[in-house]
């Protein structure tokens, strides 16, 4: 039993830890720390001066230069996957082509905080800025973006570069933004003073082995109702930590605990649900012979009410038998003897089936049984005596 609880437990924790490494895994993660940032506003003060020159819709009535360049930046990106090579990956290779990031590119670990609002993202039209002056328009590109980090790009929908976000900066009650948006609220998030980190990836590894390996421990070994108690305290606790962490700017992922919860629940339960099954299957075929249905039914169903003391009962215990078999058996052949007496027996032990007792044994042509109505089947019993001796005269 030993052995099989444990190979129970590594398959959970196995099962969890490679979860960890699928989409689900991502999926979870990043709909918790959606979740987080809706809820949690961010406590960044200060952050960097950014502004957007956008290709908006009446942009492109009036210029046609940025459509030629935005085909051609689609044109480069393009090349750059046709022609990346099997050994590196195409995103960085893209990365490298746009001259975005150098060789020795890495992907950061940081999450993009959406929390910043369209006041420290300014957004400017380029149909504004063409429709002035020349004076006007020096005046204007000071004042817009002086000593501010720019990026120029579509935030039209007819470009489609549009992407699906938490929320959007522009307004919040949409979840997709122009990916020029979020281009600058990646930047803004890394170059804020306190920027949103991942935990290392053996931290998420680690953590989901030990959580597996805790909640296979609960369910195998102890109650269903003080599991259920422990566990939804591990939840909370853990959502408390994870709280906590964020408004630090830390994400702890939320699959570990997910995956550790389920995977593990799953296994181990279903196995003590066969186990069980398996176990209320033989109890039912080989105590069956001694009790009747009602009993063992009982003691199945309210297994805590069993007294090994013993209780007292009031019960009515038969002993019948067929009046004068013996000479009744010694005018008959024995084939005619075994056929009226399985006869005999079937229809007497339907009788008291039927009317709640059961035999506790047979006994030649007696039989012994308990049974709370006694004075039906003796009148049954009656009858059968005679029926067999007239079907055998």
């Amino acid at each position: 039993m030993r052995m099989k609880y444990l190979a129970i437990i590594l398959i959970s924790i196995s099962m969890a830890v490679l979860t960890t490494h699928s989409r689900w895994s991502d999926l979870v993660d990043n709909y918790f720390y959606d979740l987080l940032l809706e809820h949690i506003p961010s406590s960044n003060i200060n952050p960097p001066a950014f502004a957007v020159l956008a290709i908006d819709d009446e942009s492109l009535e009036v210029i046609k230069a940025p459509l030629v360049l935005w085909i051609q930046y689609f044109s480069t990106v393009i090349d750059a996957i046709l022609h990346s090579g099997t050994n590196k990956n195409p995103n960085d290779y893209i990365c490298i082509k746009l001259a975005l990031c150098d060789e020795d590119f890495t992907e950061p670990s940081i999450w993009i905080d959406y929390r910043f609002n369209k006041e420290q993202i300014k957004t400017h039209s380029f149909k504004t800025i063409l429709s002035q002056s020349e004076e006007q328009k020096i005046a204007s590109l000071k004042s817009d973006f002086q000593r501010k980090v720019v990026f120029i790009g579509p935030t039209s929908d007819k470009l489609n570069d549009i992407h699906v976000v938490p929320f959007s900066p522009i307004d919040k009650g949409l979840n997709y933004a122009p990916g020029i948006m979020v281009h600058a609220m990646s930047a803004l998030s890394i170059l804020s003073k306190s920027h949103l980190k991942s935990t290392p990836e053996h931290y998420k590894i680690w953590g989901t082995a030990l959580i597996a390996f805790f909640v296979s421990l609960l369910v195998l070994f102890t109650s269903p109702v003080r599991s259920i108690i422990i566990l939804l305290a591990t939840v909370i606790v853990g959502g408390i930590i994870g709280v906590k962490a964020f408004s630090s700017f830390l994400v702890i992922p939320a699959s570990p605990l997910v995956f550790g919860f389920i995977i593990p629940i799953a296994i181990s339960g279903s196995y003590l649900y066969i186990m069980e099954y398996r176990q209320l299957r033989t109890l039912q075929k080989y105590f069956k012979s001694y009790v009747n249905n009602e009993v063992m039914q009982e003691i199945i169903q309210h297994p805590e009410r069993i007294d090994f003391k013993g209780s007292m009962v009031n019960v009515s215990i038969m002993f019948v038998d067929i009046r004068d078999f013996t000479s009744i058996s010694a005018k008959l052949s024995p084939s005619e003897v075994l056929v009226g007496l399985n006869k005999y027996l079937t229809e007497m032990t339907n009788a008291i089936i039927s009317s709640g007792g059961y035999v506790n044994r047979y006994l030649g042509d007696g039989i012994l049984a308990i049974n709370q109505y006694a004075a039906f089947i003796l009148n049954r019993a009656s009858c059968m005596g005679r029926i067999l001796r007239n079907d055998h005269r």
